[in-house]
């Protein structure tokens, strides 16, 4: 959720690549570096997982970083794990939220619910998922703007 970049070795070098790419593509190659842009460090931010004891990889997780200006959002970037096969980025909740004031937690949930569809499987139902997916992330948001 900071837009950082990262440096990956290849078989033909070294290479710079967005994470979201490196993840959506599945690449495997060995990451060097991570990036982040020095503009990117000054974004509120909030990361909330859910897992079932500590030594667990997590059943859901919700990042959110954001720009606040008078109470007014700008530039949101909201990523979640666990509801799809990779890390998905919200862009029609970021899209929602930016360049206003941060909505109701529970207009944030049902958005978010709409947006979202994880299968069901031992770590929980697909609707388990959503909603602790839909909650987390709303939480995220109001903790990012404090």
């Amino acid at each position: 959720c900071l837009d950082a970049n990262l440096t990956i070795a290849t078989a033909s070098g070294k290479s710079d690549i967005p994470v979201l790419e490196y993840i959506s593509k599945e690449i495997n190659d060995l990451i060097i570096k991570i990036n982040v842009p020095k503009k990117n460090l000054n974004r509120k931010f909030a990361l909330k997982n859910y897992t079932r004891n500590s030594t667990d990889i997590s059943i859901i997780t919700s990042s959110v970083s954001l720009f606040l200006k008078n109470e007014v959002i700008e530039s949101p970037i909201i990523a979640v794990g666990g509801v799809g096969k990779h890390i998905i980025r919200l862009t029609s909740i970021e899209n929602l939220i930016s360049q206003k004031k941060l909505p109701e937690k529970s207009e944030i949930e049902n958005e978010i619910k709409k947006c979202i569809n994880p299968i069901s499987d031992f770590r929980g139902s697909s609707e388990f998922k959503k909603h602790i997916a839909a909650v987390f992330t709303a939480d995220c948001l109001y903790k990012s703007i404090q």
